[in-house]
């Protein structure tokens, strides 16, 4: 799955990340940064926080939190990789844990933080969604043949 993710609002210029999520090992491969785009890339899954010409997801801050999360299971579990030319936007050195809550860690970004380190932390929550999307229409799809061998009168096993 394509994702192209395009995010202005923080610190420099705004940027159009191009992702890919490869469903089968779960990895977020982060291929190339570019300029600000408003055009969709072919097939792609458009992510933004500003105006562009046709989007799926807009992102806002409200998210971000849970965004931080996506990231940090990815990048602990090595699910995330990048290009030699994208390897300049890791939000590596951006992002630190404030707190541990009754709700589980918390991250933030420091002053440093870039539009293009904001774009691969949005990456991985559009990955994450699109993974729970497509797990849930899985278990749908298995779920109704279940139930249809159920309904002709055939022994369902778990």
């Amino acid at each position: 799955m394509k994702i192209q993710v395009t995010i202005g609002g923080y610190s420099g210029p705004v940027c159009t990340l191009y992702a890919i999520l490869d469903e089968e090992t779960d990895i977020l491969a982060v291929g190339k940064l570019g300029s600000y785009n408003r055009d969709r890339f072919k097939d792609s899954v458009v992510v933004t926080n500003v105006e562009v010409d046709d989007w799926d997801q807009q992102f806002n801050e409200n998210q971000m939190q849970e965004a931080l999360i996506a990231w940090h299971r990815r990048h602990l579990s090595n699910r995330l990789v990048f290009s030699t030319e994208a390897a300049r936007c890791s939000p590596y050195n951006c992002i630190q844990e404030s707190k541990i809550g009754a709700e589980g860690r918390r991250f933030e970004f420091n002053d440093e933080v870039k539009n293009e380190a904001i774009a691969v932390v949005v990456a991985c929550w559009q990955a994450d969604t699109c993974r729970s999307v497509s797990d849930a229409e899985n278990f749908a799809e298995q779920l109704t043949k279940r139930l249809k061998k159920f309904a002709d009168g055939d022994i369902i096993s778990y």
